[in-house]
């Protein structure tokens, strides 16, 4: 509980930021954009199995490191999209393979 509140307080969040470069400049649609979320939250779930089936009995420092790499991990990704550099994949592809299925691990 206190990482968590220490991380809220210490580590900005750019969703509404991210949001607006989503639509605005790289020209995404409304639709695409609920597409992600769903598709996040369908990612969601399906962690939340994968959790409970093979990582409830790890323990929490394990998991507080695999947290920390998946988010560097997003950050990297988040931070190349705003680049324009898209690894060869269309922008809306390397979201959904990148940003959406890392921010929902984390």
């Amino acid at each position: 509980m206190i990482f968590q509140s220490i991380l809220g307080a210490v580590v900005p969040n750019f969703s509404s930021y991210l949001y607006y470069y989503q639509i605005n400049v790289t020209g995404f649609s409304q639709f695409e954009y609920s597409m992600l979320q769903m598709i996040g939250y369908a990612t969601l779930i399906s962690g939340s199995v994968l959790f409970n089936l093979y990582l409830k009995d790890k323990e929490f420092t394990i998991m507080m490191f695999v947290a920390c790499i998946v988010n560097c991990v997003g950050s990297i990704t988040t931070m190349l999209f705003c680049l324009k550099i898209y690894l060869g994949l269309p922008p809306f592809v390397f979201v959904i393979l990148t940003s959406t299925v890392t921010d929902t691990l984390y």
